[in-house]
């Protein structure tokens, strides 16, 4: 009777540490699955910033490019009359006429 009674007390010892440990798994489940969407938002976030960001400069790319050719000093004068403050004189470096 007492073996009985004994076995019995460890199979129900047993069977609550397997649900302990089934039930801890199903929690750290829930988390890293919690976790992992957090971090995918994240991501889909910082691509969607990256892209933004890539396309400003693509564009600012162009922009320079697009300013800086040889030839242009008429357009870039011309643009830059907004980066002059009033108060100021504007120098314009040209080349020596040769003769």
């Amino acid at each position: 009777m007492s073996q009985q009674r004994d076995e019995l007390v460890c199979g129900l010892v047993s069977v609550a540490i397997k649900c302990g440990v089934v039930m801890v798994a199903i929690i750290s489940c829930a988390k890293l699955t919690a976790s992992l969407q957090h971090r995918q938002l994240l991501y889909r976030e910082l691509q969607a910033e990256n892209r933004l960001q890539q396309d400003r400069l693509a564009t600012a790319r162009g922009f320079f490019h697009k300013m800086f050719q040889v030839g242009d000093w008429d357009r870039i004068d011309a643009h830059a009359e907004q980066w002059i403050a009033p108060n100021r004189r504007r120098v314009i470096w040209k080349q020596p006429l040769q003769d």
